[in-house]
């Protein structure tokens, strides 16, 4: 027979909260992935402008909005509080990662950004069906 080998590290068995933390993000992450996918292919399978009824651009405005509201907005909210939730854990190292830094510098300058330029989208398209 082998012996069971002595913890010598001072570490506890089991991965403690981050698998209950990861999993969560990756599915809001496929969720919002799975939502932009959605709206683009609402967006590009409609038929042209010209030939549409004004009630069905009216329509597709709607689909979009019922989309980001319910579905987007929530998902990305959700994979930004794990993905914080999962840097309070290693902050300090997380810090000195480069990767790192380059993903906060693009969420902190592109979700605002483009929260503000797809609603200005939206107005147009909901003054244009109307």
């Amino acid at each position: 027979m082998t012996e069971q080998p002595s913890n010598i590290h001072g570490r506890k068995p089991g991965r403690g909260i981050r698998p209950w933390l990861l999993i969560p993000k990756v599915v809001a992450v496929a969720v919002y992935s799975g939502g932009l996918t959605a709206t683009a292919l609402l967006w590009f399978s409609r038929p042209n402008t010209y030939d549409t009824h004004p009630s069905q651009s009216a329509d597709l405005v709607d689909q979009i909005s019922l989309l980001f509201v319910y579905l987007l907005v929530p998902a990305l909210l959700a994979a930004i509080l794990f993905g914080l939730c999962l840097l309070i854990q290693h902050a300090k190292v997380y810090s000195r990662l480069r990767w790192w830094q380059v993903t906060i510098v693009v969420i902190v300058l592109g979700v605002p950004t483009a929260h503000f330029f797809m609603e200005s989208r939206l107005a147009l398209l909901r003054e244009a069906a109307a």
